[in-house]
């Protein structure tokens, strides 16, 4: 059901609230979620020049932990990603925002313990988003194709003897769709549904590992004044894990509550 559209409702905002709805592994949130196993999120995105309109540069990061067997605690293993993010973003009309980015990019996945092997990526990723207002309903569709500089992922004992400099170039390609609908306009305590969904594939290339993942995720969001956005949401993943385990397949349901700072 498609309500009016809120004064507040502006089109590059409502592309950064998509991104915050994200289900992209990858984006910089607060999460508890289980699917096969327990996960724990620590993440944002540190504004460094400019807001929502117009140039800006961030620094999107995060800590994941989980585990691969059953635990109340998440802490076998563990992936760390950091990234510097220059946007231009703007509205196209009154009803349609354009973001183009480029990302330099870091990730090492690591497991807590002994022996202490480790997996790396390196990267730079040219992203853009395109955003339609439907009333109090948005659809945001993002396109991010990513160069691998200095990834490796084949062999975590092979990766940890180069101490992190080691690597393979190679090429992803990940896609994403976020619906944010809402039965009222966008206002701060107003409860709103979104559809989230990411795909991306990993072409093998010496070093690097091929990996294939879908993930989709259904839920509630909650607007909590100008500081984030609350989610409690159903996610499923088939194809490749995160992380250390990243070369495991399968497919997986679970549950998950996220907070994502604007």
């Amino acid at each position: 059901m498609l309500g009016s559209t809120s004064a507040a409702a502006e089109p590059a905002q409502v592309q950064v609230e998509a991104r915050r709805l994200s289900a992209n592994p990858d984006a910089p949130t607060m999460a508890l979620f289980w699917r096969k196993e327990l996960h724990g999120k620590v993440g944002a995105s540190l504004p460094l020049i400019g807001g929502p309109r117009g140039f800006s540069v961030e620094l999107p990061a995060f800590v994941e932990l989980h585990n691969r067997t059953s635990s109340f605690v998440p802490y076998q293993y563990w992936r760390g990603r950091v990234s510097l993010e220059a946007t231009h973003r703007a509205a196209l009309d009154e009803r349609s925002a354009l973001g183009l980015s480029v990302l330099a990019e870091h990730e090492s996945d690591h497991v807590s313990g002994p022996p202490g092997h480790f997996l790396n990526k390196n990267g730079v990723a040219f992203r853009s988003d395109l955003t339609w207002l439907f009333g109090s309903s948005a659809l945001t569709v993002s396109s991010i194709p990513r160069l691998h500089l200095r990834t490796c992922t084949l062999v975590a004992r092979v990766c940890s003897d180069a101490g992190g400099r080691g690597g393979s170039a190679g090429f992803e390609q990940t896609i994403e769709v976020v619906f944010d609908g809402g039965w009222a306009p966008r206002e701060a305590g107003n409860l709103r549904y979104f559809v989230a969904a990411a795909a991306s594939w990993v072409l093998p290339h010496r070093l690097v590992a091929e990996e294939r993942r879908a993930v989709l995720e259904l839920g509630l969001s909650s607007r909590r004044r100008e500081r984030g956005l609350l989610q409690l949401y159903v996610t499923g993943l088939a194809g490749n894990e995160l992380g250390y385990l990243r070369a495991t397949t399968g497919n997986q349901l679970g549950l998950g509550v996220r907070w994502a700072f604007l």
